[in-house]
């Protein structure tokens, strides 16, 4: 904001200039006028420069969360209950992972060990996921992963479970799930 404003308050003083040495005089012609036109709209260009990249990045960090880089759960809610809006004859499976034993690697090892543990379990999920799959951390040692289905839900759930169950460098790796169909509980996400 800072440099936004800076930028603005040097362009607002080129402007000045050139209206107090000459503009005037510049401005009872055609050209004068353009030259005028040419500096506001270099103004307007500066001071909103940058501005859609940075909005770009508030959206994702409101949307993400910050160590993972996965969807956060607000933003997960709201794009499963589109996809079931948008495909209400589909079948879906929401699953929710939870580490076992999640607090001992943060104890034991320290924090910055769990948030790799954290990072390597998003990685395990992404590497299951498809593109039209919506996968979210949501908070702590817990992690959504929703997909459609037109067979069987089971294998996708077993790839998943195998996937996070082993080790990570010395801690042992398990997960608690959950499963819910939208055949058994309906198109509601709550």
């Amino acid at each position: 904001m800072k440099r936004v404003l800076g930028t603005f308050a040097a362009s607002l003083v080129l402007i000045w200039g050139f209206l107090l040495f000459g503009g005037g005089m510049l401005l009872q012609n055609t050209w004068g006028a353009l030259v005028l036109c040419a500096l506001v709209v270099t103004v307007l260009a500066r001071l909103f420069e940058g501005q859609a990249d940075r909005v770009e990045e508030l959206e994702k960090r409101a949307s993400h969360d910050t160590l993972t880089g996965l969807l956060n759960h607000s933003r997960a809610r709201v794009l499963i209950q589109e996809r079931m809006e948008r495909c209400p004859d589909s079948s879906f499976a929401l699953v929710i992972c939870d580490l076992d034993q999640f607090k001992s690697a943060n104890d034991n090892y320290g924090h910055i060990f769990g948030d790799r543990v954290l990072k390597y379990v998003t990685q395990k999920l992404r590497q299951n996921a498809k593109e039209t799959d919506i996968v979210a951390r949501l908070g702590g040692d817990e992690f959504l992963f929703f997909f459609e289905y037109t067979e069987k839900v089971e294998p996708t759930i077993e790839r998943i479970f195998s996937s996070l169950t082993g080790t990570y460098e010395t801690f042992p790796l398990s997960v608690s799930m959950g499963v819910a169909q939208t055949a058994v509980v309906g198109y509601e996400y709550n």
